[in-house]
């Protein structure tokens, strides 16, 4: 780059980014982690991903310069989907036990267990990588797998079939925006009784969309919002005929512009009719309407309630006809009752049933903690969203629970028998601004599995009993080694864990997947992710920081995504077998 535009793109800097990166408070960013992305993926979130409100003042070629001049590495190759087509046609779908992990979750409670995923706990010191593949633009949702096929989706919007086994591409399709949770595959029933399997993937902009999961042929896509203060950012979850997609206020990074309205955005759930893409409701967490509050010191307007953001994956309860939803912090107060909340909907109607409150007056945006700015709230609250889905859990009594962690650091059981009452609560860490319980836990039995978001001594994995809410052990956070060295290296634990029988895998900021004994800690295999290779799609995969997504185990494999921890940046995927087989 030269030095005229190197300059150019300082300033822009400068002007619309170094507020809220030069100075980082809660989930954004520092411009040191900005400095690991690739260029594809900073201007994929500039243009179609979870940037776009705030670039909406940038040219194209702005946002390109600001894409070109903030990445510290050697920027990779771009990869191609179609460089390693599948040269043999896919063999008849054939379902098979240990074969599936379809959505966020291997199953509808949010557990992430596989009991049958053909991974015996014997077996796991021997993993090897099998194949890499890199993601265009960066790593997108969590991939699933199904019938021998594995779909997934990238930070630009890239929806994509390979082969399980050996990575070659089956088909590839487009959404607008960028992917951020799980895609979902399931099998839906038509009026007349005829029965396809689909592939549901949302887009952070709100788009939907459905695929033939053995063509690619796209069946119907729904606009699920045109607000640009709002996101999906958690997975969409399938039951029945009915796709429930969670929605995410995103309005938090803009409440530092004094004259910004701040805040009319809000966490909601959506349900859409699976077959025809219609939009059978819609509903927000608030059960108050939005109306103007005070005028700030700039003279704007203000408004509330707001916030409570749906960041994560519903959770169905058949059994009781509700599907449930946890939620952040308000962006206004008084902070509602919706806000930091475990929510139940009606599965047919989407009235809300009950509202059950973790933490009361979290009012808490952007900026606040580093310098109050005109919208501020009075009294900031601590930003410890419920950021995890609830898992459902029947206990060894037969009495069933929901339990969350919270980026606050508390663990919460609450009862869906008695409005949500909390039944206990265990703090497992001090509060964090990154969040200390970030994107989810695993449950094995009696027992959930958490990964804590610090360093050492405090951070590491903790086993609670979920009867008491005792925690059973807890291991400290290995020493992080980065192999890119001491710039935002860091042994926090924010990616979601998943489980076999006798085993938790969890991923790390320092880009380390481990395996941990689920009856003591103890770590039987590890691997560094972080680092550089040849993918089967004709280009370098680059593994980096662990962070949303997690796991994928199915038919005696492991799938993990590296790169879109808070450190540096990837666009590797990475399958394991036993032996490299």
């Amino acid at each position: 780059m030269n030095a005229d535009l190197a300059v150019e793109g300082f300033v822009l800097f400068k002007q619309n980014c170094s507020t809220c990166h030069d100075h980082p408070s809660g989930p954004t960013p520092s411009r040191a982690v900005l400095g690991s992305l690739t260029r594809e993926r900073i201007y994929a979130a500039l243009t179609t991903g979870v940037m776009q409100p705030m670039a909406a003042g940038l040219t194209d070629a702005q946002k390109r310069l600001l894409a070109a001049m903030l990445p510290q590495e050697k920027p990779l190759r771009e990869p191609s989907l179609t460089a390693n087509m599948c040269k043999t046609p896919a063999p008849p779908a054939a379902a098979s036990a240990d074969g599936s992990w379809t959505g966020w979750s291997s199953d509808l409670t949010n557990r992430r267990f596989q009991p049958a995923g053909g991974l015996a706990a014997a077996d796991v010191p021997r993993l090897k990588l099998k194949w890499a593949f890199a993601y265009p633009g960066g790593v997108g949702g969590l991939p699933v797998v199904s019938d021998g096929w594995l779909y997934g989706a990238s930070a630009k919007g890239n929806v994509f079939a390979l082969d399980a086994r050996t990575g070659c591409t089956r088909w590839t399709a487009k959404v607008p925006g960028e992917v951020r949770g799980a895609p979902v595959i399931g099998t839906v029933q038509a009026p007349g009784g005829a029965k396809a399997r689909m592939l549901f993937v949302a887009d952070a902009l709100g788009n939907v969309a459905a695929f033939d999961a053995r063509t690619g042929k796209q069946r119907w896509a729904t606009r699920l919002f045109t607000e640009e203060t709002r996101r999906i950012s958690g997975s969409p979850v399938l039951y029945g005929n009915r796709l429930f997609v969670p929605i995410a206020a995103f309005e938090s990074q803009m409440a530092p512009v004094p004259t910004y309205e701040c805040c009319k955005a809000r966490g909601g759930l959506a349900a859409i009719d699976a077959v025809t893409g219609r939009i059978v409701w819609s509903k927000d967490v608030f059960t108050e309407p939005l109306r103007p509050t005070k005028v700030n010191a700039a003279g704007a307007q203000n408004y509330g309630p707001a916030g409570a953001s749906v960041w994560s994956a519903p959770t169905i309860d058949p059994k009781r006809g509700a599907v449930y939803v946890t939620t952040g912090n308000a962006y206004t107060e008084p902070a509602s009752s919706a806000s930091d909340a475990l929510i139940a909907f009606d599965l047919r109607t989407g009235q809300i049933r009950w509202s059950s409150q973790a933490l009361p007056q979290d009012a808490w945006v952007a900026g606040c903690d580093r310098k109050p700015h005109a919208n501020c709230p009075r009294k900031l609250g601590p930003d410890s969203d419920l950021s995890m889905p609830g898992a459902l859990v029947t206990l060894n009594s037969g009495k069933d629970i929901l339990v969350a962690g919270s980026k606050g650091g508390v663990v919460y059981a609450f009862d869906p028998d008695n409005k949500g009452k909390i039944l206990w609560q265990t703090r497992l860490a001090r509060p964090n601004p990154q969040g200390s319980l970030t994107f989810g836990t695993a449950v094995v039995g009696q027992i959930a599995y958490f990964p804590i978001s610090f360093d050492q001594p405090e951070g590491g994995m903790a086993a609670v009993d979920l009867a008491t809410g005792r925690q059973v052990w807890r291991k400290p956070a290995q020493p992080a080694v980065c192999s890119w060295g001491k710039d935002f290296c860091s042994a926090a634990q924010r990616s979601p864990p998943s489980a076999v029988p006798g085993i938790v895998f969890a991923g790390s900021n320092d880009g380390h997947i481990r395996a941990y004994a689920a009856s003591s800690g103890d770590i039987v295999w590890s691997f560094d992710m972080a680092r550089t290779i040849n993918a089967v799609n004709g280009a370098q995969a680059r593994g980096g920081a662990m962070g949303r997504g997690g796991q994928t185990i199915a038919g005696g494999m492991v799938y993990v995504n590296a790169g879109a921890g808070l450190g540096r940046g990837g666009n590797a995927l990475m399958a394991f077998s036993v032996d490299g087989r």
